[in-house]
């Protein structure tokens, strides 16, 4: 059985392969992609907000502070920040 690690990679694969399939269909129609907000705990990281990120990490999904604390350090460290 796959970890949850592994689900979440074939996820984000998956994921950069359908975003792919509709830029080259969005060129091919000529159809403009709109450009979605940015993430609020993305934003506050790149700040350099870690305390911004937490809060919005626990607003979005009702985590605990801990929980929280350790999703957006995981979630800075991937993003290189």
């Amino acid at each position: 059985m796959a970890s949850e690690q592994q689900n979440i990679q074939a996820l984000m694969a998956r994921v950069r392969t359908l975003e792919e399939q509709v830029r080259v269909l969005a060129e091919a129609t000529g159809v403009a992609i709109p450009t979605l907000p940015e993430d609020p705990v993305q934003s506050a990281l790149r700040q350099g907000n870690v305390l911004a990120a937490v809060t919005a990490y626990q607003q979005q999904t009702g985590a605990s502070l801990g929980e929280s604390k350790a999703a957006v350090e995981a979630l800075k460290a991937r993003l290189g920040l």
